[in-house]
């Protein structure tokens, strides 16, 4: 099981394989992928399946690569601190979370 999934996560992680016909609709392919590494407005929050992408187009996660994909963060982090990168999602969270006003758009 370890072997299988390092070799399917090394051929996920390129851009040489072009689409596979039929294989789209039920597996993950590096075109799915590379939309998941992604950060065009389309491909935000889209295709988690790491496997199977069947469970995206079920919950409506699923984009198909329409453009060239631009992979990165859509915000570029200004530091090279480990500590403060894993936790630089919980502070912007925790800031927008303290600007919204009244419980109910807080948990929204």
């Amino acid at each position: 099981h370890y072997y299988f999934n390092s070799v399917y996560q090394y051929w996920l992680h390129t851009e040489l394989i072009p689409k596979l016909g039929w294989i789209e609709y039920i597996f993950t392919t590096p075109s799915h992928h590379r939309v998941h590494h992604g950060r065009n407005e389309y491909a935000l929050d889209k295709n988690y399946g790491g496997t199977l992408v069947i469970f995206d187009r079920i919950f409506g996660t699923f984009a198909e690569e329409t453009d060239r994909v631009a992979f990165g963060l859509v915000h570029p982090i200004q530091t090279f601190e480990p500590l403060k990168i894993q936790t630089l999602v919980y502070k912007e969270m925790m800031e927008k979370f303290s600007k919204c006003e009244g419980w109910r758009n807080k948990l929204k």
